[in-house]
């Protein structure tokens, strides 16, 4: 599994988060409050454009 696969995952990941609190799945600003949780670490190992792919395309 490549990077950006990966972080497809936690994009998916934080696209349940967001539809959890009530949030529509999709929508770019919930998914970029999501990366801003993200420690810079985290950033560092999660592939921005992957993350983007499983959180902002709807499921």
């Amino acid at each position: 599994m490549s990077s950006k696969d990966a972080s497809k995952v936690v994009g998916r990941y934080a696209q349940l988060a967001i539809v959890q609190r009530g949030d529509r799945q999709g929508d770019p600003e919930p998914c970029d409050a999501e990366w801003e949780k993200f420690t810079p670490a985290q950033k560092v190992m999660v592939d921005r454009d992957g993350f983007d792919a499983g959180c902002r395309i709807p499921a």
